[in-house]
């Protein structure tokens, strides 16, 4: 990992300092901050390589240094005053990256300008983001070379990663004229350099995620402990403060933790099939070391490592896929509303404005009233519990995963057609649930949405059509005019809904069929199989809409947690739903049988 990702996740940092050339008077100092240098790096997922940069002709982007990018004291950038000067000019020569900078007569940077006069500072690294890379695996160690990117800032640093970056100084030769020489360190080599900052970087990024003191971080780097084993380190010291606490966590993960994200991405990616990481290799990731998936797993739960977390994001999205992927039934007809909590929805609906009237000369406009209708539903919570023992994971089978979380997915979706369903054919003999407007059933003799007609036919579509044009509402002579957009009917008479919508090429007025695909009443068929009748709505965003489908605070949650008594991990699904009746006019039912 470079230094700079532990600040910038998105950014990579090529430590590398160049010698410049100094006006005193001016504090200029002219800079060398690449030549391209490989640079080996490490990566969980792409494993060792070597990373170069292209010094190409339109591979590097300058318009962010050339625009006064800023030259910094060890790529900090928490507070102004880690901006020792500022980047007045920058080019490449060949295969060098030039710059000249300008420094700060600020008292604080005073020393620093000093030390770069007298040869004490020299070296410069570049930070920068890479937005496209080749990749050339012929060689025993892959290199993956940036053949576009753009540096974004300079810094002063101890150590770079490119021996070649640094400041610039001029001589006199024979000939009395200026010559550029490259100063170079090489006393220390290149790979011991990254390997250290390596080291360091990973102590460190260990100690953040696991909330330990960065004192015993800093500890670690200066004893010169390996990485492996500061990383034991460090997960001991953080099991040693919560032994007795359950590790328990939420799907969400800290923003910029890019690494996570990509690991939640493969963890997905191997339930859906085309990914291949293992168990061992996600344990490996996520503790930061080597060995048999029983030795990890076993450290992964006496820690508070990411791994309930990881596989809680990935199970989600898996879960949220199957649930997005299962057609709609019974909740196709319905508007969707979320909601933040667990109290009662309160169904509100205006009735419609009650008419205009002519204004005689002289005389007065008469009053209407705008009232309130509605009632209230409950948003219930619903879930259930998956374990995933210690056995599943040594073998490395995540099938029982893979169709438990698709199973919850499109339960999900089922829950929503199973409550929608309810209210259209709960109650007495089919009349649906209670309508909050006047405290009738669904479909009360009353609403004049049921039609006379039973078994789906065009005259049954005709008759119900006619019954949600008709709709009126209190205060308003004029009928509603309702538009129908969908079609909702059991299994057993798909295929005469599909053929009552199809598209037919007519050969006569008698032919034309004015619900087929293209027709202004062209309808859209659901299928629910448990239905019991057929149904005609408008469309869900109508003011008419009959039903109201809402989600609660957890549209559908995952949340892992390890089980100390069963040495496996729990995964608990909840989602939150509820849904009310709104107004009977925007549905009209069908009838399949005399009954």
């Amino acid at each position: 990992m470079a230094i700079e990702s532990l600040q910038h996740p998105d950014l990579e940092v090529r430590a590398a300092f160049a010698p410049s050339t100094i006006n005193v008077e001016e504090r200029t100092v002219e800079l060398t901050w690449s030549t391209g240098a490989a640079v080996r790096r490490s990566s969980w997922d792409r494993g060792d390589y070597i990373e170069e940069l292209s010094m190409a002709p339109g591979h590097v982007r300058l318009e962010r240094l050339n625009r006064g990018a800023p030259l910094l004291n060890s790529h900090a950038s928490f507070q102004l005053s880690d901006v020792v000067g500022v980047v007045q000019s920058a080019w490449v020569d060949g295969n060098e990256g030039r710059a000249v900078v300008k420094f700060s007569d600020r008292a604080d940077v005073e020393p620093i300008f000093q030390d770069v006069i007298d040869g004490i500072y020299r070296n410069v690294s570049v930070g920068y983001k890479v937005h496209k890379t080749e990749r050339d695996e012929t060689g025993a160690v892959p290199v993956e070379r940036a053949i576009d990117w753009e540096p974004y800032e300079l810094s002063l640093v101890p150590i770079p990663a490119d021996p070649a970056a640094q400041v610039r100084s001029e001589t006199i030769n024979n000939e009395g004229k200026m010559t550029t020489q490259s100063i170079i360190n090489e006393s220390a080599d290149d790979l011991t350099r990254a390997e250290e900052r390596r080291r360091a970087a990973g102590i460190l990024d260990a100690a953040r995620k696991l909330a330990v003191d960065e004192s015993l971080a800093h500890k670690l780097i200066a004893d010169g402990v390996a990485l492996d084993e500061a990383r034991m380190q460090l997960i001991d010291a953080r099991s040693a403060e919560e032994r007795k606490v359950p590790t328990q966590s939420r799907v969400e993960i800290e923003p910029g933790h890019a690494r996570a994200a990509q690991l939640q991405e493969r963890i997905c990616g191997r339930l859906q099939g085309h990914d291949r990481i293992s168990v061992n290799e996600i344990l490996q990731c996520v503790t930061g070391r080597n060995g048999s998936t029983d030795e990890l797993l076993q450290r992964a739960m006496q820690s508070t490592s990411d791994f309930p977390q990881l596989m809680a994001g990935a199970l989600q999205r898996y879960a949220m896929q199957q649930y997005g992927a299962l057609d709609p039934g019974a909740k196709a007809i319905a508007r969707t509303r979320r909601v933040a909590d667990l109290r009662d929805v309160q169904l509100a609906r205006i009735s419609e404005f009650p008419g205009l009237e002519e204004l005689k000369e002289g005389g007065e406009l008469h009053t209407g009233v705008l009232a309130e209708t509605g009632g209230t539903y409950v948003i219930r919570e619903f879930g259930r519990i998956l374990r995933v023992t210690r056995r599943l994971w040594l073998s490395d089978d995540l099938g029982l995963l893979e169709v438990g979380m698709a199973s919850g997915g499109r339960a999900a979706a089922q829950l929503e057609d199973q409550l929608v369903r309810a209210l259209l054919e709960g109650g007495t003999a089919g009349l649906g649930g209670v309508c909050g407007e006047d405290g009738k059933a669904l479909f009360h003799a009353s609403h004049s949405n049921v039609t006379t007609s039973t078994g789906l036919s065009i005259e049954a579509l005709t008759e119900a059509l006619a019954l949600l044009r008709g709709q009126t509402v209190p205060g308003a002579a004029a009928p509603l005019n309702l538009r129908p957009r969908h079609l909702l009917v059991p299994s057993g008479v798909e295929v005469v809904a599909r053929q009552l919508v199809a598209a037919v090429q007519p050969v006569s007025v008698d032919g034309v069929n004015p619900f087929g695909a293209g027709a202004d009443l062209a309808l859209q068929v659901h299928v629910d199989p448990l239905l019991t009748a057929a149904y005609l709505a408008v469309d869900p965003s109508d003011p008419a809409a009959a039903i109201e489908l809402a989600t609660g605070p957890a549209a559908l949650q995952v949340e892992a947690q390890w089980q100390f008594e069963t040495t496996g991990l729990a995964v608990r699904v909840l989602a939150d739903r509820g849904a009310g009746i709104r107004d009977f006019r925007g549905v009209v039912r069908i009838p399949l049988n005399a009954a």
